[in-house]
């Protein structure tokens, strides 16, 4: 089965080993010098290390998605990494549950009914699914994907979509589905396929229940168990321009609006560079490694 029909089945493919034992040790070492305290390494702290850029150069990823595409792709420039999310709802025992495509389904964007998505997320995995008991991948609501693009035909179908979607967020996390990977791992998967950070049966012991603060109880996990993961969305060009406003700008926050530093910062997307002047950089940093 190929990466476009495995995608369309299931949505989401698993690339196995896209990055080898010194790559995906050599940037978790780079992330634990950011690990202070914070959940999320912001895209402009990403784009601009030498050393964790690298990861968009990766050919397993760029050839898996222009199979499923059958074109060729972008990536958006919001790649950022995770660090110690292990679900989104811990400290209240819930799963999490959740979807990419949010902003689409509340402005009932045709797009959703679709056989493929606009853009699909991406995400690169530096350690095991299990990580010693803490929890390193994520799980999955199986076939989600299908059910939002059926009920989407219909006008009703996007609130109840949107209803579905909240609910479920509050399920327990036993009702998701493991997806298997290991370090080095890369999955791609459908902006309307129902998703959560694991959350392993030691990381639910130290976090639950909650006392204390969230990141107090973080930090007490050794070095080699924290669970770091890079995310980034990707897409065939021509619908760059759709994307960018009904997702990433529907979501950025006023100026008279404080982030918190636990997450992800749509901010930064005023700050972000045109569509060629972003793929330019990707292409150079690719450039600069074939000669290193």
């Amino acid at each position: 089965m190929t990466y476009r029909e495995d995608f369309i089945k299931n949505g989401y493919v698993t690339i196995k080993s896209a990055f080898s034992k010194s790559e995906y040790q050599h940037l978790r070492k780079t992330i634990l010098s950011y690990d202070k305290g914070k959940r999320i390494i912001q895209p402009n702290n990403v784009i601009s290390d030498q050393h964790l850029n690298k990861v968009l150069n990766n050919k397993q990823i760029k050839d898996a998605l222009i199979n499923i595409f059958q074109e060729e792709v972008l990536y958006y420039p919001n790649i950022h990494i995770q660090m110690n999310s292990f679900t989104q709802s811990a400290h209240h025992s819930m799963s999490g549950l959740h979807i990419d495509a949010s902003s689409e389904l509340t402005s009932r964007r045709c797009a959703l009914t679709d056989t493929l998505p606009r853009w699909v997320n991406i995400g690169v995995y530096l350690q095991d699914w299990n990580n010693g008991g803490y929890g390193g991948g994520i799980m999955i609501l199986p076939q989600t994907h299908k059910l939002i693009r059926f009920l989407c035909r219909w006008e009703w179908g996007a609130k109840l979509s949107n209803f579905i979607v909240r609910l479920l967020r509050r399920a327990p996390d036993f009702c998701g589905k493991t997806i298997p990977s290991n370090s080095g791992d890369v999955i791609i998967f459908d902006n309307r396929l129902m998703h959560a950070s694991l959350l392993g049966k030691k990381a639910k012991a130290m976090l639950l229940p909650s006392h204390e603060p969230h990141q107090n109880k973080i930090d007490a996990i050794p070095e080699h168990y924290r669970k770091y993961a890079f995310y980034w969305f990707a897409g065939p060009q021509r619908w760059w321009e759709e994307v960018i406003e009904f997702n990433f700008y529907a979501r950025v926050l006023s100026d008279d609006q404080v982030f918190s530093e636990d997450a992800f910062n749509y901010q930064t997307f005023k700050q972000a560079q045109h569509t060629q002047d972003w793929q330019q950089q990707i292409a150079k940093n690719a450039s600069s490694e074939r000669h290193d």
